[in-house]
């Protein structure tokens, strides 16, 4: 009893007490060093598609879109709606959630042209269709509900396309506080978000889930651009073969001129381009809508080409004279068509391919007159056609500019008329 009342003995006693206590807590609460925040998160429709669409698949858990959601603010705009006009020092980063969208580029002329081409993922329900789906879903962290992903809408390839707008200044800090250099409107009633850019480019720094969600849209939309860049440097090179093979010999045909449109309109072949292709072949514009170099008429017909009209008989008549002017004697049954056929040869299979040609019309006089060309395309080490692309030219070309000559329609490939065919066939026999 005495050794109780002795200080040191309470001393012991209280230290035990305290020492035994903490320790019960700490192993205590050790398991739930292992355990999940099960804490519910909730989102309503847009947020869960918009999580379960772009930032869930890169690792960002729900409790961390979440947080992205209270830095964003969300809006419903109509059609005609400027987003960002040019010139606007962009603050804030867009992210189309619904809905479309076009970013237009003015140059120095004041010329308006389209760039890029926005789209959201998810179509934008009608008021009352979204009043019956307003209930807020809830979402526990491990335990993802399944929504569908919505693909974006088709923009048919002519432009670049894209879902956030100011995105670049999240990979290029260079570009913050510098003018935006388009005009973003909306085409249709659109739902995006909006987040502030200092906020946004925080939380990508803490984040690396938010940070690797946002910028693989960004590299997603970059290599998208290659793609297409890619696409187009091909075209714009096939398209400037086939010019350089048609205008060669100097004279374009009516076929020939609606190939070259038909290619130009399915590759999106600007019509600047198309100038400058021109220009660098030694062509005038009004030399390419006559069909016939100046160098080429006899002097007194070169001012008289420039009152020609744009239709295939008119055409085929002036190259039908250059012909005549070469000396070449037509068939008398030639008048009063223009009759072509071309093929491709390839005969000493050194890869230079000739396309050859022949064409009955009649002149402005009344005359008739026949051409015959040779266009070469040869393969260097700027252009390597293939023959397939060849043939497929010569083949269209064949198919538009044959004519009844005698009764009987030219087949593809044929190098004469079916009478001078069937002529030469009985020649032969004989």
């Amino acid at each position: 009893a005495a050794q109780v009342q002795l200080l040191i003995t309470r001393r012991v006693k209280l230290a035990a007490n305290v020492v035994g206590m903490t320790t019960g807590c700490l192993i205590g609460m050790l398991p739930l060093l292992f355990l999940e925040d099960r804490k519910q998160v909730y989102f309503d429709e847009d947020e869960l598609a918009l999580f379960q669409n772009v930032f869930a698949p890169y690792g960002v858990t729900p409790r961390e879109f979440f947080s992205l959601m209270h830095m964003c603010r969300w809006h419903i705009a109509e059609p005609g709606t400027i987003l960002v006009h040019n010139g606007d020092i962009l603050d804030r980063v867009l992210l189309l959630h619904s809905g479309v969208a076009q970013a237009w580029e003015t140059d120095a002329t004041g010329r308006r042209r389209l760039r890029y081409l926005y789209a959201g993922k998810e179509p934008l329900m009608d008021q009352g269709a979204k009043a019956t789906k307003s209930k807020s879903r809830s979402l526990e962290e491990g335990s993802i509900a399944s929504v569908p992903v919505l693909e974006r809408r088709n923009s048919g390839g002519e432009v670049e396309l894209r879902s956030i707008i100011g995105g670049s200044a999240l990979i290029n800090s260079g570009l913050c506080g510098r003018e935006y250099p388009n005009e973003v409107v909306l085409t249709r009633r659109s739902k995006y978000v909006e987040w502030p850019l200092s906020e946004l480019q925080e939380a990508m720094r803490n984040d690396k889930a938010v940070e690797a969600a946002v910028l693989n849209i960004l590299y997603r939309e970059l290599a998208r651009k290659v793609h297409l860049k890619a696409g187009v440097d091909r075209s714009l090179s096939d398209y400037h073969l086939m010019l350089s093979v048609v205008l060669a010999d100097g004279i374009i045909h009516p076929a020939e001129k609606a190939l070259l449109r038909d290619y130009a309109i399915k590759h999106d072949i600007p019509e600047e381009a198309h100038l400058e292709m021109l220009h660098s072949l030694s062509w005038t514009v009004d030399e390419f809508e006559h069909g016939i170099k100046q160098s080429l008429l006899p002097e007194g017909k070169r001012k008289a080409a420039h009152h020609h009209s744009k239709g295939g008989d008119d055409i085929g008549a002036t190259s039908s004279t250059v012909a005549a002017h070469a000396g070449e004697a037509p068939p008398a049954d030639a008048q009063g068509h223009v009759a072509s056929a071309v093929e491709p040869v390839d005969e000493n299979g050194d890869g230079v391919l000739q396309l050859r040609g022949s064409t009955w019309g009649t002149s402005e006089n009344g005359d008739t007159m026949h051409h015959s060309t040779s266009k070469t395309m040869e393969r260097d080490k700027h252009h390597s056609p293939s023959l397939e692309m060849v043939q497929r030219l010569t083949g269209t070309m064949t198919g538009k500019m044959a004519a009844v000559f005698k009764g009987e329609t030219w087949g593809e490939g044929a190098s004469q008329p079916p009478s001078e065919a069937a002529e030469s066939q009985a020649r032969k026999g004989s």
